[in-house]
């Protein structure tokens, strides 16, 4: 639920692992965060409960 909420944004192409970890080392890159973050949070949190629910009583049965 919360894919797409935190996107790294390199300031160059990299092809390679080296040149990825260049990047990442110099600190060229930047880091957003979705105002909805929290929100989706809740909500997997929620749905995680119900589904540990549903379980508990498949088991129970």
């Amino acid at each position: 639920m919360q894919y797409g909420c935190i996107v790294n944004e390199l300031e160059q192409e990299c092809s390679t692992i080296d040149e990825l970890k260049k990047v990442i080392f110099e600190g060229r890159y930047t880091i957003e965060i979705s105002s909805e973050l929290h929100e989706k949070v809740k909500t997997a949190k929620e749905m995680k409960e119900i589904e540990k629910r549903k379980m508990e009583k498949l088991i129970k049965n």
